[in-house]
């Protein structure tokens, strides 16, 4: 049968090894060979996320608690419409609904603070909304605007501002908002008036521009300026956007828009009409499981695999198991069958084993671990072969 004899070497500080070691008595056929070689190197961990188990039988149970069975048939094909069913729904039973889902779902591997944002997520889920803080948006792009305003008033002041041109009292300020303003094609219009304004000002102090002069440096300044404010504009606009689309509709929206569960109210039975609900709400959480239904770990990487030596294998003086095999650290090794070589005739040997490495200075001061691992025919006999062989003997 094939046995594994393990034999473990260490270099510190990049060091070369040349030793010697006894094999087993019974190894006398090596039928193949694996090395595995590792430094270890520390490394920051860094913040992931493993899933959690979805409990679909834990929210069927609760659903299906009295507290929560009861609540769905009554009143809610009761109302008149449409508007007031799904606001009876929002005010007397989804409160209840939530406490209990929420308040049901515990998980043992999360701790107190994990528990707390975990049950909180959820209740967002089915509350609908987002805990995201309130954003004033008018106001951000109102700062936008004036935030191109004062630089656009900076280079005219500091370019015209000797020729008495102050930008703040000789310029009609709705002529400078139509820039910020679609459509862009009244941006042109405006810098006509703006241009008129300081070209007849610096003109009556004194300067020799001409209307050319001042009109192409103005646009071309103008339009590199608009070209950044509609870049910042866009991205504030798909910032908004993304804001917008994260505020989740909530279980009532779901059941109400997309399930028509007021519609189905009368054709169901009382019966039917609860489980329906109750199918649909486990349908709603797990299609909104990902992100939801997770616990945050820290993970370490491993090391990045490089070359750092090569390593030769001697048995009986001058046989070769290995000659020069050039060792790759920190592989990632799933299965030691699958690193084995395995040798096409079996190689007799003797009681030792000469191993030499030889390192490329590559694994800094951290300690080389090589494991060698020798795959032999063993011939001896178990002990319940040799008590067979007893009985078979006395016959």
């Amino acid at each position: 049968m094939k046995r594994y004899h393990v034999i473990k070497k260490r270099s510190e500080n990049n060091e070369h090894l040349n030793e010697q070691d006894l094999l087993p008595a019974s190894c006398k056929l090596i039928t193949g060979i694996a090395v595995i070689t590792t430094v270890k190197k520390e490394s920051a961990p860094i913040d992931t996320a493993i899933s959690l188990a979805f409990p679909q039988g834990l929210i069927t149970r609760l659903l299906a608690s009295e507290s929560v069975a009861n609540l769905f048939y009554s009143y809610m094909r009761t109302r008149p419409t449409l508007g007031e069913s799904k606001a009876f729904f929002e005010s007397d039973i989804l409160p209840q609904m939530v406490n209990v889902i929420v308040g049901g779902i515990k998980y043992p591997c999360l701790n107190d603070s994990q528990q707390h944002e975990f049950s909180t997520k959820l209740n967002d889920l089915l509350m609908g909304g987002s805990n995201q803080p309130e954003i004033d948006w008018e106001q951000r792009f109102a700062e936008l605007i004036t935030e191109y305003k004062t630089t656009l008033y900076t280079f005219l002041t500091s370019t015209y501002g000797a020729f008495g041109f102050d930008p703040e009292l000789h310029l009609d300020s709705s002529n400078v908002d139509v820039l910020f303003q679609t459509p862009l094609s009244n941006r042109s219009n405006a810098f006509d008036q703006i241009i008129n304004k300081v070209y007849y000002m610096i003109q009556s102090n004194g300067s020799s521009d001409s209307y050319s002069t001042v009109s192409k440096h103005i646009n071309t300044y103008g339009n590199s300026m608009l070209q950044d404010y509609d870049s910042r504009y866009n991205e504030l606009q798909e910032e908004k956007q993304v804001y917008e689309q994260t505020e989740t509709q909530g279980l009532a929206h779901y059941l109400f828009a997309q399930v028509n569960i007021f519609e189905l109210g009368k054709q169901l039975e009382s019966l039917a009409y609860a489980e329906c609900i109750a199918q649909e709400t486990l349908s709603f959480i797990y299609q909104n499981k990902n992100g939801l239904f997770v616990r945050p770990v820290q993970k370490y990487q491993r090391p990045e695999a490089y070359e750092c030596g090569s390593l030769s294998l001697l048995v009986n003086g001058n046989s070769f198991l290995l000659r020069d095999y050039t060792l790759t650290a920190n592989r990632a090794v799933k299965y030691l069958s699958k690193e084995l070589i395995s040798f096409s005739e079996p190689l007799e040997v003797n009681s030792s084993i000469h191993t030499v490495y030889k390192s490329n200075m590559k694994s800094g001061v951290e300690p080389l671990s090589i494991r060698i691992y020798i795959q032999y025919e063993d011939f001896k006999q178990t002990q319940a072969e040799v008590e067979i062989k007893k009985e078979e003997t006395k016959l």
